[in-house]
Parts: structure tokens; C-alpha cells; sequence
């Protein structure tokens, strides 16, 4: 399994992801796991990247609404 990290706002946010045949399996800090199939040989970091990002900007909004 490997690793990605993203840091928004000063917070580092860190998701594990792995690839079966074509099938990129990201797992997100809060337990949701998401999956979506490599093509054309993107590089299962480049495409679990949008995952954790779009997870930091989700978890940045929450809190500002706290």
C-alpha cells in the first residue's frame, strides 16, 4: 500500500491508496474508500491526488462551519 499526503492550511492530510490490475482504491483519513480505473497510463499518484484534496477542502469547510 502506499501513501499521498496533501497540506491545506497548514494542515497535512495523508490518505493510503492501492492499485488492482487497472482499479486505483484510494482510502481517505475518515474510512471512506474510493475507486476509479486508470487509463492511458495515468500514475495512481496523479489520480489519488484530486481524492485527498477534494477531502482536505470537504474537512476545512466543516470546520469553518463549527
Amino acid at each position: 500500500m502506499a501513501e499521498i499526503t496533501y497540506e491545506f492550511e497548514g494542515i497535512i492530510y495523508t490518505a493510503q491508496y492501492e492499485v488492482f490490475d487497472d482499479e486505483l482504491v484510494v482510502y481517505l483519513p475518515d474510512g471512506i474508500t474510493n475507486s476509479m480505473m486508470l487509463w492511458a497510463g495515468l500514475k495512481p499518484e496523479t489520480a489519488a491526488m484530486p481524492h485527498i484534496t477534494s477531502y482536505a477542502k470537504r474537512q476545512a469547510l466543516r470546520n469553518s462551519k463549527d
